[in-house]
């Protein structure tokens, strides 16, 4: 579970945009984030540029906005989304 209360709140709405679009919701759903009362922004953490993220300024390109308006989620990608965010398919052989 997140410690961002609007994302919790809209969860299975930012699951299914993330489904909509190929994006790994299980990523999503563990980055780091910032937010405000309607507006979630999902940021990539690169731990080798630093460890503590937002604490030691460690550079986090913003992967994903989400907007929540009058109970509706939008997302909205950024030149980072896929190269961070997108669903990886595994081949597997029988």
């Amino acid at each position: 579970m997140s410690n961002c209360k609007l994302f919790n709140q809209y969860k299975e709405q930012i699951k299914h945009c993330c489904e909509e679009n190929s994006l790994d919701f299980g990523i999503v759903e563990n980055a780091v984030k910032s937010w405000n009362s309607g507006n979630i922004f999902i940021l990539h953490h690169d731990p080798e540029k630093g460890k503590e993220g937002l604490r030691d300024e460690t550079p986090m390109p913003v992967t994903l906005r989400i907007y929540v308006e009058n109970e509706n989620v939008r997302i909205e990608q950024t030149e980072h989304t896929q190269t961070y965010l997108q669903r990886r398919f595994v081949a597997y052989e029988s």
